[in-house]
């Protein structure tokens, strides 16, 4: 029914899947999660998060064959639900960060959109909580997130710098001239640059 050429058949299929769960936990799957995330009905991709969402609180349904499944919808989204979808991420990265460790590549293009950066910051700041040295490949963007036109992206850069260097000072040694340049600049949003000056080691000053 999730394939039905009538918007309505989907809607009511995703309806009675969402409504089943966890009850039914066979009837669901990753790729049904998936599918639904990657219709062309807004309606049906919302209670395709919603579903996700549930298997999240319920774990029956294996994380690490959802994120596969949402790292394809998010890269196929038009708009509609990326934010949704990268809050389901950050969801899963707060119950489990390393399930979410393969999608960092492509969240990593998410940072620098007014729209976005702050649900994908928060993805990136839930796995250096955990594992700092797992984001060290986003911290150049991250830093040049710092000069973007707009104070979400500004800030949403800044905090979760923040947290890096809080976790592991090391990985932001190599940025530190533009991290004194971003504090001598009056940008709004990154004041949290200076939490991160603060952890770094002196002999790097």
């Amino acid at each position: 029914m999730l394939d039905d050429d009538s918007e309505f058949v989907r809607f009511w299929a995703a309806r009675m899947l969402l409504a089943m769960y966890p009850d039914r936990p066979d009837i669901v799957s990753p790729a049904t999660v998936g599918t639904l995330l990657t219709d062309t009905n807004a309606d049906v991709q919302g209670l395709g998060a919603d579903l996700a969402i549930a298997c999240i609180a319920d774990p029956i349904v294996s994380l690490d064959g959802l994120v596969p499944e949402l790292r394809s919808a998010l890269s196929a989204d038009d708009g509609v639900t990326g934010k949704r979808i990268l809050r389901i991420f950050a969801a899963i990265a707060h119950d489990d960060p390393e399930a979410v460790r393969p999608a960092l590549p492509t969240l990593e293009g998410f940072l620098d959109d007014v729209l976005t950066a702050s649900d994908a910051a928060a993805v990136f700041e839930a796995v250096a909580t955990e594992d700092a040295a797992a984001v060290s490949d986003a911290v150049p963007t991250l830093v040049d997130c710092l000069f973007a036109d707009t104070i979400a992206v500004r800030t949403a850069a800044a905090e979760t710098l923040a947290t890096v260097g809080a976790e592991q000072p090391s990985l932001l040694e190599s940025q530190l001239s533009v991290l004194l340049t971003v504090v001598e600049q009056p940008h709004a949003g990154v004041d949290a640059v200076g939490d991160v000056l603060v952890t770094v080691p002196d002999a790097h000053r």
